[in-house]
């Protein structure tokens, strides 16, 4: 049988992952993960935590585990899967270190990387030559980096110049695997043993910074309380701890499969993030987003989305001490949750198909069907 390969050096990667597994498991094949360390222990798949999730994952979904040191990778035959060119973070040298990518034999393998979140910025000049495509959401997310300027600054330790740009002939828009396979409402309910009932607000929670206090987001948290909202909010593992009183009604911290923020988005009737790229989730859920804006270098994330119908940011300084007024103010301009205003947003910066994997496969079975075939 043949085997569909995957470079596991994150336990984040399960929810890019497990639904190509599904999918190819469909189709007939197998499915092997190549498992490597992290040296971000928060990440790495073989931590004492993390490998009890990712054996919970292999056993469920059937899937073959193979150790970055029991392999040959030069010998590896078939289609292989990675995220951001098996870089976790910018291309520093302790981070190249055990790169699966590199090894891989471009004879004998079809590689193909997808993106996690914006991390590609800073490490896609250092593997897009190693890759034969490397998978997008929509073609919208790269325009963003567009500009007539020489330099684009987006961040302080990276500038784009025009040598690096992100337009290449391996650049395929198919969508994001994430968001394939949510669950149901129903489902999803009971997972986080909610009220269907109750009216609940998504609540993003900021990474920690110096220019905001507990008290600027329990301002936030006392309008929403005012307009009837029932809060959850949702951090990530790789956060420092939040305060219990800053945890709202729900709290949920959590990263891997299915999508923990996209499937809440889906029974919540408002979204608030915080200078995140999940502003791409919420118009994929058709919820109406208000950006808190925490992040206060010059770079925007998915600028192309901004739309007070649908995705309103407010700036640092006015969020920090919002009056209700102004507050209720702002959320009065925007749709409500589905809305058929969401439906042409979703067509025109987004994609309206219902299972990426599926469309990956059949993108490789039309033009590289030759590597389905291959057995090592």
């Amino acid at each position: 049988m043949v085997t569909i390969y995957y470079i596991v050096s994150s336990i984040t990667f399960l929810q890019f992952y497990i639904p190509l597994v599904i999918e190819a498991t469909r189709l007939g094949y197998k499915n092997t993960f190549i498992v490597r360390l992290n040296y971000k222990m928060y990440a790495n798949p073989l931590s004492r935590t993390n490998i009890v999730t990712l054996n919970f994952y292999l056993k469920k979904y059937n899937i073959q585990q193979i150790l970055y040191n029991e392999v040959d990778i030069k010998n590896i035959k078939g289609v292989v899967f990675t995220i951001d060119g098996d870089i976790y973070g910018p291309p520093r040298e302790i981070l190249l270190i055990g790169n699966l990518l590199f090894p891989l034999d471009p004879a004998k393998t079809l590689k193909i990387s997808m993106t996690e979140h914006m991390n590609f910025m800073s490490s896609y000049h250092a593997y897009i030559d190693k890759v034969d495509y490397c998978i997008f959401s929509n073609k919208h997310f790269l325009q963003q980096f567009e500009s007539d300027n020489d330099t684009v600054e987006i961040s302080g330790d990276y500038t784009l110049t025009r040598d690096k740009s992100f337009n290449n002939s391996k650049n395929l828009f198919l969508g994001n695997t994430k968001f394939d396979n949510i669950p149901s409402e129903k489902e999803i309910y009971a997972k986080y043993n909610l009220n269907p009932a109750k009216k609940y607000c998504l609540f993003l929670f900021p990474k920690e910074r110096n220019h905001f206090t507990s008290e600027h987001i329990l301002n936030i948290y006392s309008h929403l309380k005012r307009l009837g909202f029932t809060i959850i909010v949702k951090s990530r593992p790789k956060d420092k701890p939040i305060n219990l009183n800053l945890r709202g009604d729900v709290y949920v911290n959590g990263e891997f499969y299915p999508n923990d923020s996209v499937s809440l988005m889906k029974i919540s009737r408002l979204c608030i993030i915080s200078s995140s790229s999940a502003n791409e989730e919420t118009v994929f859920s058709k919820i109406p987003c208000i950006d808190l804006i925490s992040d206060l270098r010059k770079y925007e994330r998915n600028q192309y989305l901004l739309d007070d119908k649908i995705y309103t940011r407010i700036e640092n300084d006015e969020w920090k001490n919002m009056s209700f007024k102004k507050f209720i103010s702002v959320i009065k301009k925007m749709e409500r949750k589905n809305s058929n205003y969401f439906d042409t947003i979703k067509e025109k910066y987004l994609f309206t198909h219902k299972n990426t994997s599926a469309k990956i496969f059949e993108y490789i079975k039309q033009n590289h069907n030759v590597f389905l075939h291959l057995e090592n």
